[in-house]
Formats: structure tokens, C-alpha cells, sequence
């Protein structure tokens, strides 16, 4: 997966990691191409992320933010295990690329993995109006992870696919962090650490389409 440093900067990279990225790089021109293992090493995971939507190869895109859903769609299953939209939604996702599939077939399947997230954060919001202090965790994660699933969806939509990879993988981050909470002991440690977790196993799932 290849861009250049032109296309990089069209989408107005933020002023620290585009610095980064120059000083390691040290293009020649911006019309030097880069690709998206050279931006991991230099610039870390989560611009490599952001900088996924500078390639054309958006199938790709839309199987690793998949891929990404799916590591946290146990968080989901395990909360509410009669409900497989979200679990459709990723597998329509791949059917997609197959070919096997048709774009209408796939905002069904996404509409409906909505559908879910909407309700699941009908439940968390509920929570948090009965306890100011206290959240249920467990359906926030849940919700998360929904997000997830929709949002490699997005990356279908050439307008949508800009933001797709990295909602993908803030939702999945986010969804692990909840997940390793409760709602009597949400500590910011807990929920930073287990979210820096995610983004090394998020690093791993990059690396196979490296």
C-alpha cells in the first residue's frame, strides 16, 4: 500500500506527524511515493492509520478495518449473544470484496449493525441517567464495538472513507478499554492501559496487509 507525500498533505496531516514524517523521510519531491510500512516505522500506528486514507486500494482498507471490528466483536456477542448484526455487517463487509455481494446488499447489512448500536447506546445512555457517577462499562464496550463494524463499512463510500480506519480503530480501542472497567472501578489507568493494548494488537493486524 503506496501514496506519496503529495496526496499525504492534501489531506492536511497534522503539523507534528508531517514534520515527523519529512525529517525521516526526506523526500526529494513531493511527488515521491511512501508507503504505508515506511509511515508505521517512522510515524507509529496511529498515523499510519490516518494516512490509510491516502491510498486507492480501499478494499484493502475495507478488510483490515474488518478485521479490526472483528477483534472486538466479542466484547459485543458476549453482552448481547441473540444479536448478529454486527457480526453481519463484518462478514458482508468481506463479501463485498468478493464480489459476492452488491453495495445495496451491504448498506442492509450496515443499516442493520446501526440499528444495533443505536439500541445498545440507548442502554448505556439509560445507565448513565439513573447514576451520574456510574456507567454501565459493559454496554458502552459493546456499543464500541459496533462502531467499529459500521465504520469499515464507511470505508465503501469514497466520501466516508477518509475518516473510516480511523474511527475503526479509536471505536475498537475505546471498546477494549470499556471492557476492561466496571462500573464501580472505571480508573483512568485501566482504561488507558488496556487502550494502548488494543493499538499494538491493532499494529499486528496492519502489518498483514503490509
Amino acid at each position: 500500500m503506496k501514496t506519496t507525500f503529495k496526496t499525504i498533505k492534501k489531506f492536511r496531516p497534522c503539523e507534528n506527524g508531517w514534520d515527523t514524517l519529512k525529517e525521516y523521510h526526506k523526500p526529494k519531491s513531493m511527488e515521491q511515493e511512501i508507503s504505508i510500512k515506511e509511515i508505521l516505522k517512522s510515524n507509529g500506528i496511529k498515523d499510519a492509520v490516518w494516512a490509510l486514507r491516502c491510498i486507492d486500494d480501499k478494499n484493502t482498507v475495507m478488510l483490515f478495518c474488518a478485521d479490526v471490528a472483528e477483534s472486538v466483536l466479542h466484547i459485543f456477542t458476549n453482552k448481547y449473544p441473540d444479536d448478529n448484526r454486527a457480526g453481519k455487517c463484518i462478514n458482508a463487509i468481506r463479501e463485498f470484496v468478493k464480489g459476492n455481494i452488491n453495495e445495496s446488499e451491504l448498506r442492509a447489512a450496515a443499516a442493520a449493525a446501526y440499528a444495533a448500536c443505536d439500541a445498545v447506546a440507548a442502554t448505556a445512555a439509560a445507565y448513565a441517567a439513573c447514576d451520574a457517577v456510574a456507567t454501565d462499562a459493559d454496554a458502552y464496550a459493546a456499543c464500541d464495538a459496533v462502531a467499529a463494524a459500521t465504520a469499515a463499512y464507511a470505508a465503501c463510500d469514497a466520501a466516508a472513507a477518509c475518516d473510516a480506519a480511523d474511527v475503526a480503530c479509536d471505536a475498537a480501542a475505546d471498546a477494549d478499554a470499556y471492557a476492561a472497567c466496571d462500573a464501580t472501578d472505571a480508573a483512568t489507568y485501566a482504561y488507558a492501559y488496556a487502550g494502548s493494548k488494543k493499538w499494538i494488537e491493532i499494529t499486528e493486524i496492519l502489518k498483514k496487509y503490509l
